[in-house]
């Protein structure tokens, strides 16, 4: 009789073990040496991972563990409510033989005999992204030279198929705005070329139920930046100008000034197409902000700057398409803004009023000639934003309002940005050389199909949003500075952008008064002296940028705080010597030789005089001010340092991608 000698290894090891393999094989062996093989042996992972079947085509292992979790909702009278999304990964063009067959060449799933076979430069995935519960999960996957839209719509046919077999109820098909997948939308049966009567559904094969289409939201904005920048100007309904030169404007005045007005937009913003950054999804975003939108009219109303007359309508375009986007990215039930807030039924008529607010400002846009920007040649973008709104809102009534069959519905969840993340981790698994073979790509996909706490590379296309489990490092090696006044640590490297005009005396107080409120809200978290906290605030300011920019959150510091960050800021500017040691302690020592301390807070005199020499409140207060503002200031200057740098390592990186080698 054969008596099992496997040694049973518990879930949390287990998932830990699958990980850090994934991640980096030496590592697991190091870590498995030095804690006395308290890991699996790497062949006993082997054997795991063999337990899945990760050949091209529809995954078996997936479909029979969504099979289970339908069966667990029934239980509990609910439907399993998913979204599907695919997209096309690049390839390096290989073949190889894996020990049972050739692998490299295209792949639908099924045995393709033949001599003229091309190689794969491409793989199709689909992820099925749960909206009844937190889980996503890839359905499977094909090995591609190009596909035509009828061939795309079969295979979404046979997936929206399996899925149903096993009692999937699929609301959504998410893809980006290629002209194949567009074409394979209307092969399916919507109509979206007809922007005046939108059908933004097509029905099921099987249960004949809509299934709404989504054109991946950061793709449509991405596509709306390069129209505008590539035309330079569009115009709104009142024929009123939209021009990219503000944008340039913006980044010109930033760069002279040595800051930011609060923005994120970059030099690197405008020179997307030159360092071939044209897919970055961060660049389009932030340059559509309301950050950007606030920092346009301030320029415009507030200074009245020349170069800004009449950015008012590029500002506003700004904020239409930060609130539309927001709206298709909503993943946070708790938020303050009701653009961010999860939909459910008691926000569905904001949702209703804001899109329609913004369809009718898309469907007027005009392009360089004058002509309706939905029949343009760069229509794509907008007409996407056109079909996900009206989408969106047929998934809320159909399975929020009219059916309940979800409670609320995250638009997050309909974002190819989890497609992103998994390819992102695919070519993570191999290391140094992250563009895959077929034969690559197959294992990465078991690997990752075996449960392992994954996050997306900070360099991919987009970042994770939503909630995802990472495995962390904690250092000990921490420094700590006494103060009788702190409670508790406070990080150094926090960064705040703002723009700071050296011939402009008013934007001088202006953005000196913003940085003074960011440290206020440091020192609140930091401070255990009411009487000192109580001393840092006002209820009132006079800075224009403050004001425009608050929206309830943020603080008014007092005059004493301003003063202190007035100073810091002259220190700041004289100074050329940033490269010596202890530079911070040696710039707060300058500044406190210009400090009249019988100046400062007077209204806590009393509390002041109470306290040590060595250890008094007011002391403590002037450093830390003067230490938080100097090292906001030098993380900005190295970091625009590099700001101007020309980028290209990752206009080669996609260089070898797109040439799949």
């Amino acid at each position: 009789m054969k008596v099992s000698t496997e040694k049973q290894y518990e879930e949390e090891l287990r998932v830990f073990a699958l990980t850090l393999n994934f991640y980096s094989t030496s590592a697991y062996n190091y870590i498995r040496k030095t804690f006395a093989k308290s890991l699996p042996h790497p062949k006993t992972l082997e054997k795991w991972y063999r337990a899945v079947d990760g050949s091209p085509g529809y995954t078996r292992e997936t479909l029979r563990a969504v099979e289970i979790k339908v069966k667990e909702m029934r239980k509990e009278n609910k439907l399993l409510v998913c979204g599907l999304i695919m997209d096309e990964m690049s390839i390096r063009q290989h073949v190889q033989w894996n020990g049972k067959r050739q692998t490299g060449y295209i792949n639908y799933g099924f045995r393709m005999d033949g001599d003229g076979l091309p190689v794969a430069k491409n793989a199709l995935v689909f992820l099925l992204v749960s909206h009844s519960c937190k889980w996503k999960i890839p359905v499977g996957y094909f090995l591609i030279n190009g596909l035509n839209a009828q061939e795309k719509a079969t295979l979404v046919n046979g997936c929206l198929t399996m899925l149903s077999n096993v009692g999937v109820t699929i609301v959504s098909l998410t893809f980006d705005g290629a002209a194949a997948n567009l074409s394979m939308a209307y092969t399916l049966g919507v109509d979206i070329y007809n922007y005046k009567n939108l059908r933004t559904y097509f029905l099921h094969p099987l249960t004949k139920e809509p299934i709404f289409i989504i054109l991946d939201a950061c793709h449509m904005i991405k596509l709306i930046r390069n129209a505008l920048a590539d035309w330079g100007v569009l115009y709104n309904g009142d024929n009123n100008p939209i021009l990219w030169q503000y944008f340039v404007h913006l980044v010109e005045l930033q760069e002279k000034c040595g800051l930011h007005a609060a923005t994120k937009i970059r030099r690197r913003h405008i020179n997307y197409e030159k360092n071939r950054e044209v897919m970055k999804v961060k660049l389009a975003t932030q340059v559509f902000s309301i950050s950007v939108s606030d920092a346009l009219k301030y320029c415009c109303l507030d200074l009245q700057l020349e170069q800004f007359q009449n950015a008012v309508h590029t500002a506003e375009f700004c904020l239409m398409i930060n609130n539309i986007f927001d709206l298709m990215n909503t993943r946070n039930s708790l938020s303050t803004s009701m653009y961010k807030k999860s939909l459910t039924k008691y926000n569905n008529s904001f949702l209703k009023k804001c899109f329609n607010n913004a369809c009718s400002y898309i469907s007027n846009l005009k392009d360089l000639r004058g002509q309706n920007i939905l029949v343009s040649s760069r229509k794509t973008g907008f007409l996407g934003l056109l079909v996900n709104m009206k989408s969106i809102e047929g998934i809320v009534d159909n399975h929020i309002i009219n059916h309940c069959n979800i409670k609320y519905l995250y638009t997050y969840k309909l974002s190819q940005d989890h497609l992103e993340m998994f390819f992102s981790n695919i070519r993570a698994r191999g290391g140094f050389t992250n563009n895959p073979t077929a034969i690559q790509f197959e294992a990465a996909y078991k690997k990752i199909l075996i449960h392992t706490e994954l996050s997306s590379s900070e360099a991919a296309n987009c970042l994770a949003l939503d909630e995802t489990s990472i495995l962390k490092v904690v250092s000990t090696n921490k420094s700590h500075y006494s103060l009788d006044l702190i409670s508790y640590d406070c990080e150094d490297d926090e960064e705040l952008n703002v723009s700071l005009p050296q011939y402009m005396e008013k934007y001088i107080f202006d953005v000196v008064q913003y940085i003074a409120g960011f440290i206020v809200k440091k020192l609140k978290k930091t401070l255990k002296c009411d009487v000192c906290l109580s001393a840092l605030i006002t209820e009132r300011s006079n800075s224009s940028l403050l004001n425009r920019k608050n929206r309830g959150g943020l603080i008014h510091p007092s005059h004493e705080v301003i003063k202190l960050c007035r100073i810091a800021e002259t220190i700041f500017r004289c100074t050329s010597y940033f490269y010596e040691n202890n530079i911070i302690d040696k710039l707060v020592m300058q500044a406190a030789r210009k400090v009249n301390i019988g100046d400062l807070f007077k209204d806590i005199s009393e509390h002041i005089k109470i306290q040590p020499p060595r250890n008094n409140h007011l002391i403590q207060l002037m450093y830390l001010i003067f230490k938080y503002y100097f090292c906001i200031r030098l993380n900005h200057r190295n970091k625009s340092l590099q700001d101007n740098e020309v980028r290209v390592r990752h206009v080669y990186t996609k260089l070898i991608h797109f040439k799949h080698q």
